[in-house]
């Protein structure tokens, strides 16, 4: 029985994430491109790169201190709280 309950439970989970077109599991890291447009940059400054769908704008961001900027597009999916 709890088998069955914990194995509905992943579904769902597995479900919410591919309906909210996010695979399970930890990101990706970013292209090089995005962290090439940060180099020189603060954490909010504007930034632009080149991306497989053309130019994408946005801002430098990095999800801890110990990570590189890149530049987040300005409609990409808030950042996953990071792990500690």
């Amino acid at each position: 029985m709890h088998f069955v309950a914990a194995f509905s439970l992943g579904v769902v989970i597995l479900g919410a994430s591919v309906a909210y077109g996010r695979p399970p599991g930890p990101p990706g890291p970013p292209p090089n491109e995005a962290i090439e447009a940060c180099e020189n940059a603060e954490p909010g400054d504007a930034c632009s790169f080149e991306g497989k769908d053309g130019v994408l704008e946005g801002t430098c961001f990095s999800p801890r201190e110990d990570l590189p900027l890149a530049c987040r597009p300005k409609d990409a999916p808030p950042p996953r709280p990071s792990a500690r």
